[in-house]
């Protein structure tokens, strides 16, 4: 199926504001719930992928499961666990570095699918992406160093930064194994299903084992999540 230009726009468009307004809302959800660090920062994160596993129920039965390799589901079940990572090690990283600096860190899976690309699938990387690639390390390198020491409230930018980037390379390996999953018969409706509930499964009892619930907050903390 052929997509007109301008919903191609359209979709881009919502996506990059959806990744450039969660860091904010994240950040916004932890200071009104007075609370930030770890045990906080993972019932966000379970909660962002409940909602989304709950948004997406309804296309369950459209699923075509019974012609479904075995191995679209395995890999697809991989990337599960790294989506869950990734929301947590991410989600935590903004509970001690600036918000600039995580979304900066976080959104260099590019750089790091195409080194896997490279390695794994021995994809050929042209001239103009390896310039990119080092382009955007200097950038996230100069951001990353110019952020430590930072303002941020109980802030560890060190740490924070280093939590952002692993949240990339779970992020990686989440688009990478989610495209061995598409090559080999999942639907991308499909594919969205499996990784989402698997990632919400993973992290949902998380927090309790910290101590922290999913209720009792003030209604600014779920109107945030929301």
């Amino acid at each position: 199926m052929k997509l007109s230009k301008w919903l191609i726009i359209l979709v881009l468009t919502t996506g990059i504001l959806a990744i450039s307004t969660s860091a904010t809302l994240i950040r916004l959800a932890s200071q009104s719930a007075f609370r930030s660090g770890v045990e906080f920062s993972l019932v966000i994160a379970a909660s962002r992928v409940a909602i989304a596993s709950l948004l997406l129920v309804p296309t369950w039965p459209k699923i075509k499961w019974k012609n479904l390799p075995p191995g679209a589901i395995i890999y697809g079940a991989a990337a599960g666990v790294c989506l869950a990572a990734h929301f947590a090690l991410w989600t935590t990283s903004l509970s001690y570095t600036s918000i600039a600096a995580s979304t900066t860190l976080v959104t260099t899976n590019p750089i790091w699918v195409a080194f896997l690309s490279w390695w794994c699938l021995k994809e050929r990387l042209s001239r103009q992406t390896i310039i990119g690639i080092v382009v955007a390390m200097a950038g996230g390198l100069m951001i990353g160093l110019a952020d430590i020491g930072g303002t941020t409230p109980g802030s560890n930018s060190l740490l924070g930064n280093f939590l952002a980037l692993m949240g990339a390379w779970t992020s990686s390996l989440y688009i990478f194994l989610g495209y061995q999953a598409r090559t080999k018969g999942f639907s991308i409706g499909g594919y969205i299903v499996v990784v989402y509930t698997i990632a919400a499964i993973l992290l949902l009892p998380i927090p309790f084992i910290f101590g922290v619930g999913y209720s009792g907050h003030s209604g600014s903390v779920y109107f945030y999540l929301l």
